[in-house]
C-alpha cells in the first residue's frame, strides 16, 4: 500500500522497518510495516506491507507511545510476528 505523508498526521518522517497503526475504510485497525518510501517533488510516499489486524485497545495503545500492561509483555511482539507471518504467506501466493 501507498500512503503519501500529506495525508496523514504523523509528526515525523517514517523509516523502512518503521511500524504504524494503519486505518482501513472499515475502520479495522492494522499494524504496517514501511518497506521502502519514494520521493516526488512536493511529498514523501511511503510504501506500507499491510500486516495483523489489532484489537481497539493495542491499536490505541501503540499510538499513545504507553507500555504494555503488567501480564502482557510481549503481546505486541506476538502481533507483529502474526503479521509477518502473513505477508510471507502472501508473498509465496505471488
Amino acid at each position: 500500500m501507498r500512503v503519501a505523508h500529506s495525508t496523514t498526521a504523523l509528526a515525523h518522517g517514517l523509516e523502512p522497518g518503521e511500524g504504524v497503526v494503519l486505518a482501513d475504510p472499515d475502520g479495522e485497525q492494522h499494524l504496517a510495516i514501511v518497506v521502502d518510501f519514494e520521493f516526488e517533488l512536493d511529498d514523501t510516499v511511503y510504501v506500507l506491507e499491510v500486516g495483523a489486524r489489532l484489537p481497539e485497545e493495542m491499536a490505541d495503545r501503540l499510538v499513545s507511545g504507553a507500555a504494555e500492561p503488567t501480564g502482557e509483555e510481549g503481546l505486541t511482539e506476538v502481533v507483529e510476528l502474526l503479521g509477518e507471518l502473513r505477508r510471507r504467506v502472501a508473498r509465496r501466493g505471488r
